[in-house]
């Protein structure tokens, strides 16, 4: 890509961030038809300013973003059990694979007018495999009848290849955020969470906002939490996009049946990269896995998740319609395309509109594991990555025993991370190291 393509390219998408934060762009936008250099134009651009009647108060400091949020929540006592936190583990990987064949175009975004699910959907029912029981078949009718194709990189997940969870970068921050806990435990900053980075994960691993941050880091001489606004913020027009929100599970399961410590230290991760309903969507979801070890109705936890978000904040409100359709919904198809008719010119990797299909999706699943995995991954969007975090929740639901065999037992207990110590390593030693975090026995 040129210079100039690129530039254009981080220009393109920073005005649309800027217009979905509420600022006013009109400025810019007659001060861009006056400029030949995309380059220049992007790095003299002011910073953000919200509109003074934008109807939302969405703070991007940590003690900002805590005073903001509720908290208020109530959970029954029971102990955690190990089958719960291997089941959070399993159920990740499971998610994760099945939606890994469908991360391509135009089973994410769709084409000629339909949505991407409209285009899983077919690849199964041509196949002769819906409803959704198995890993996506690698050859299916649908193929030639639309001109698709899975995502070649992913054969290992393909139905008939798959005997492990290949890497993927929704399996190696869970590794990146174990090595951040065995480490700094929960006090970790977001400075510890980029050095953590910068030391196990080569760059080329990396992909938007988080790829952004860590180019930011690295040309620092040295960094600390002051530099952290900089450093998620620089060039980096990505900021609110769904990569924080796929890295934090680790958090709630360390901190199973304590929802805000899971948001506050998923808050604390998602900062070194993101900001605003890039952070609430990684609190909600570390707070909801949290939550999931100890509740299993799952509007409670919704609910619960909610009060670990700020009050006024976009995501909350589309968390509730997602719910609502959910709720309404007269089957599954239905549900995919309103939850993804509410977005028509948002990423398909933007946190808002994947957390309201990952909550959709579970509300919907009422509990089930596979009704729950398999209605998130149909929904098109970032399919592995939805299909990973709902997995995570209806895995701690069920635990791993209630996990049915034809989704586990393909993936033999072994996970690819690409991290160094954890390539290949087992799914159940991924939980004992947890139980170990979650329990304060890290060196035993």
């Amino acid at each position: 890509m040129s210079n100039k393509n690129q530039y254009e390219d981080l220009l393109r998408e920073e005005l649309i961030q800027r217009t979905g934060e509420g600022c006013d762009i009109t400025d810019i936008l007659r001060e861009k038809e006056l400029s030949d250099n995309p380059e220049d134009f992007f790095n003299s651009l002011p910073e953000p300013v919200v509109r003074p009647d934008f109807p939302f108060d969405e703070p991007e400091m940590l003690e900002d973003i805590l005073a903001e949020c509720d908290f208020d929540y109530s959970l029954p006592k029971k102990e955690i059990s190990f089958d719960s936190i291997s089941g959070a583990w399993t159920g990740r990987c499971v998610g994760c694979a099945l939606g890994k064949p469908f991360e391509c175009f135009p089973f994410t975004g769709g084409k000629d007018g339909l949505h991407g699910w409209r285009f899983i959907y077919e690849w199964y029912s041509q196949a002769g495999k819906y409803p959704i029981r198995s890993y996506a078949p690698k050859n299916s009718p649908a193929a030639e009848k639309y001109d698709i194709e899975l995502e070649p990189g992913s054969s290992p997940s393909f139905a008939e290849n798959i005997k492990f969870m290949q890497s993927d970068d929704d399996i190696r921050y869970m590794m990146l955020a174990l090595l951040v806990l065995q480490k700094h435990g929960f006090d970790f900053t977001p400075a510890d969470v980029g050095r953590v980075w910068l030391s196990n994960l080569p760059i080329d691993m990396t992909f938007t906002a988080e790829r952004q941050a860590y180019i930011n880091a690295s040309l620092l001489d040295g960094f600390d939490d002051g530099d952290i606004f900089y450093i998620s913020h620089h060039n980096n027009p990505y900021r609110e996009w769904i990569g924080a929100q796929i890295r934090i599970d680790v958090y709630g399961y360390a901190a199973a049946g304590d929802p805000k410590k899971a948001a506050i230290a998923a808050a604390k991760d998602a900062l070194f990269s993101h900001t605003k309903n890039g952070v609430y969507g990684a609190m909600f979801f570390a707070a909801v896995i949290a939550a999931a070890f100890v509740e299993k109705d799952i509007n409670r936890l919704i609910d619960i998740g909610l009060s670990c978000i700020p009050r006024k904040c976009r995501l909350r409100g589309e968390i509730e319609a997602a719910r609502e359709i959910a709720l309404g919904a007269a089957d599954e198809k239905e549900l995919a395309e309103k939850v993804v008719s509410r977005y028509p010119a948002m990423s398909t990797v933007h946190t808002i509109n994947n957390a309201a299909l990952c909550t959709a999706a579970l509300v919907w699943g009422n509990g089930d594991f596979e009704r729950s995995v398999t209605t998130a991954v149909l929904g098109g969007l970032d399919t592995d990555c939805n299909g990973a975090t709902v997995g995570s929740v209806a895995g701690a639901i069920n635990g791993f025993d209630a996990i049915p065999d034809r989704w586990k037992a393909p993936l033999n207990d072994t996970v690819y991370s690409s991290i160094a110590g954890f390539h290949p390593i087992k799914i159940s030693d991924c939980a004992k190291l947890t139980e170990k975090l979650r329990t304060g026995h890290v060196n035993d």
